[in-house]
C-alpha cells in the first residue's frame, strides 16, 4: 500500500482466545518473531474480557466500547420474545454503533474482515466481510455484495470461516491443516483488499488459536482429566503451531504496508484448562425452581432421562459408533441430530413454565428468572419477590458442591444489576455464576443434557478465561513496556483517539491517555442507539451501584 508521508493507517488484529500464559514462554524461545517485533518499540497490557468471557459479547464490546446493557448482545443466542425458543444473535441485534461506523462518518475508509457477529454485513464506508458465525455457503457475506463474486473470481477459495473446535484424538494434524488453510485464505483476501484501495482502519480477527485451545489444552497438562499420553506430543505440537501460524499471519499482514501502520494486537479473552461440566437445570429441578409437565410423554421422558437416555449419553454413543455428527455439528441451526435428541430426550419443550421460577440457558449456564411481564408465561413478580429469589439463589450457588469431590464449585455469583447498565440491561441473564479458576463450567450442551450434576466437560478440554492480551505499537502510539490492565471497553476509545476523534459521550471505556499521541481533536459525538435513534447521554444511567466491582472481581481471583 502506498500512503502519503503523514498518513498512518490503524491495523487492529484479533487473535481470538490468545493468552500471555502461552505467548510469554514462546517469546522467550524466539518462536513468535512478529509479536516480538511489535513489543520492541511498543507496549502491552492484560485485556480483561466481558463477563462472561464469551466471544460474541466481548468482540461486540471491543467494537462498540459499551457493555451488553447498551449493545444488547449476551451470548450466541437469545430467547424469542413470545416463546421459550432460542434464536442465534446476528449483527442485526447489535444496538450500539461500532468504531467502524464512527470512523466512517468521519470520512475514514474502513476494512472489516472476519470479526465475529458481523453477519449479515453492515453498510460501512469501505468493505466488510462477515465473520463467525456465518451460514455455510451464504452468498451475502460481503459488503458491498458484488465483492464476494470478485474475490471468488480473482482468488478462488476464499473460505476463512472458523474451523471446528472439536477434533477426535488422532485427528490433530487434520485440525492444523484446516487452520493453515483458513488462515492463509484470510491473509490472501486481506492482501488483495489492501492492494485494491487505501484504508484508514483495518480490523481482522484470526480464529485458529481459540479452536486449538478448546480441543487441545488437555495435551499441555498431565493432570488434566482428559490427558492421554498417547496423543500428547502430537497435540502439543499442533497447539503451539496455532500460535506460530497466527504470528506468521501477523507478519505477512504487517509486510503488506509500505508506511508503518499503528498496530493494536488483542484477544477477546484468554484460554486455559476446563475440567468439569455442570448441569444446573438438574439442580434447579431438584430444588423446585424448574418444573416439568405432567403428561404421559413427559413422564416417560423423565423416567428415561433418570435412567441414562439423555443427550449426553446419546452423543457419547453416537460418537463411538460414528452414526451421528459430533456435538458441535449438532448445535447447528436446524440440526437433524438436535431434533432427534429433543424428540426422544427431555428438553425445554417438557417444562411447565407456569410453575417454573428459574431456568438456565447459555454457554455459561446463566440463570434467568421466569419473570412476569418479561417472559411469556412468567411466574415471578417483579420487585420484592424477584429480589428475594435472586438473593436466595446467590447464597445457594455459592454453597453448591461437587457431589463426588465435596468442594464448592462456584465462588463468583454476579447479578444483572452489578454487571449491566443501559436500555437493554433487562434482556440479560439475572445471575451469572463462575468458578474463578474456570475448572468448572456450566456449559450449555443442551439445556437438559444428563441426569448428573457434574461430568467431565462434555465438549472441551480448554475454555475461556478473562485475561486476554493487548499489544500496541506504531508511529502515533506511545505505549511502552508493561502497562498493567485494560478493559475490552477501552479499545474503541483508543482507536478513535489515534484517529483524532474524542471518545463519544455514551462510551464507557477510556482512551489509553498518555499512551497515544496527544494530538487529539476533542469534539463531542453523541451516538444514537436503538430503533428509535434516541441519543444516550451519560446522565441516563446511575453508575454508583457498580462502584468497587472491579476490585471485588480481583479479590475473588477473577481478574
Amino acid at each position: 500500500m502506498n500512503f502519503e508521508a503523514d498518513h498512518f493507517p490503524t491495523l487492529l488484529v484479533g487473535f481470538d482466545g490468545a493468552t500471555f500464559d502461552i505467548i510469554d514462554p514462546m517469546l522467550l524461545e524466539g518462536k513468535l518473531p512478529n509479536i516480538q517485533r511489535l513489543l520492541r518499540d511498543g507496549g502491552r497490557a492484560t485485556l480483561m474480557s466481558s463477563t462472561p468471557p464469551l466471544s460474541p459479547i466481548a468482540w461486540t464490546s471491543i467494537a462498540t466500547g459499551v457493555n451488553p446493557g447498551k449493545h444488547g448482545i449476551y451470548d450466541f443466542a437469545h430467547r424469542n420474545p413470545d416463546s421459550y425458543d432460542f434464536t442465534p444473535y446476528s449483527s442485526t441485534n447489535k444496538r450500539a454503533r461500532a468504531v467502524w461506523d464512527i470512523l466512517g462518518e468521519a470520512g475514514k475508509r474502513v476494512c472489516v474482515v472476519n470479526v465475529p457477529l458481523t453477519y449479515p454485513p453492515e453498510r460501512v464506508n469501505g468493505v466488510m466481510l462477515s465473520g463467525f458465525p456465518s451460514p455455510p455457503n451464504a452468498d451475502d457475506w460481503t459488503y458491498p455484495l458484488p465483492l464476494a463474486r470478485e474475490l471468488k473470481r480473482n482468488l478462488g477459495d476464499v473460505d476463512f470461516q472458523k474451523p471446528a473446535s472439536l477434533v477426535d484424538e488422532g485427528e490433530e494434524d487434520e485440525l492444523l491443516e484446516e487452520l493453515a488453510r483458513t488462515t492463509n485464505n484470510q491473509i490472501r483476501v486481506l492482501k488483495y483488499l489492501l492492494k485494491r484501495e487505501r484504508f484508514d482502519f483495518i480490523m481482522t480477527v484470526f480464529d485458529g488459536i481459540d479452536s486449538a485451545s478448546h480441543s487441545l489444552w488437555k495435551h499441555l497438562d498431565k493432570s488434566h482429566p482428559k490427558h492421554n499420553p498417547r496423543f500428547a506430543e502430537r497435540g502439543r505440537r499442533v497447539f503451539f503451531s496455532s500460535y506460530e501460524l497466527a504470528d506468521e499471519a501477523l507478519g505477512r499482514l504487517l509486510d503488506s504496508f509500505d508506511a508503518r501502520p499503528n498496530v493494536i494486537l488483542l484477544s477477546d479473552h484468554g484460554n486455559g484448562p476446563v475440567h468439569y461440566g455442570v448441569y444446573i437445570n438438574n439442580w434447579l429441578s431438584e430444588r423446585g425452581y424448574l418444573a416439568f409437565r405432567g403428561g404421559f410423554e413427559t413422564r416417560l421422558k423423565r423416567w428415561a432421562f433418570r435412567h441414562g437416555l439423555n443427550a449426553y449419553n446419546l452423543f457419547r454413543l453416537a460418537k463411538r459408533l460414528r452414526v451421528l455428527p459430533g456435538v458441535e455439528a449438532a448445535y447447528a441451526k436446524d440440526s437433524a441430530a438436535l431434533r432427534l435428541v429433543k424428540h426422544i430426550s427431555l428438553s425445554f419443550a417438557d417444562v411447565d413454565w407456569e410453575r417454573t421460577r428459574v431456568y438456565s440457558f447459555g454457554n455459561y449456564g446463566q440463570l434467568y428468572v421466569n419473570l412476569r411481564g418479561r417472559e411469556p408465561r412468567g411466574a415471578v413478580e417483579p420487585g420484592a419477590e424477584y429480589d428475594e429469589l435472586t438473593d436466595k439463589l446467590r447464597r445457594e450457588l455459592l454453597d453448591l458442591r461437587d457431589p463426588r469431590r465435596g468442594n464448592r464449585m462456584f465462588d463468583l455469583v454476579l447479578s444483572k444489576k452489578e454487571l449491566y447498565r443501559g436500555p437493554f440491561a433487562d434482556e440479560g441473564p439475572d445471575l451469572i455464576f463462575l468458578d474463578s479458576k474456570m475448572l468448572y463450567n456450566a456449559h450449555r450442551f443442551f439445556e437438559l443434557a444428563t441426569n448428573s450434576l457434574v461430568t467431565p466437560h462434555p465438549v472441551y478440554s480448554g475454555n475461556h478465561k478473562p485475561n486476554g492480551i493487548f499489544i500496541a505499537s506504531g508511529p502515533q502510539i506511545q505505549i511502552r513496556g508493561e502497562t498493567g490492565v485494560a478493559s475490552v471497553l477501552d479499545v474503541a476509545p483508543t482507536v478513535l483517539a489515534i484517529a483524532g476523534i474524542a471518545t463519544p459521550a455514551h462510551m464507557e471505556g477510556t482512551a489509553l491517555q498518555g499512551r497515544v499521541s496527544p494530538s487529539i481533536r476533542h469534539r463531542e459525538m453523541p451516538v444514537a442507539i436503538g430503533d428509535g435513534g434516541r441519543v444516550v447521554e451519560p446522565h441516563d444511567f446511575d453508575d454508583s451501584q457498580y462502584a468497587g466491582l472491579t476490585q471485588r472481581l480481583r479479590n475473588l481471583g477473577y481478574l
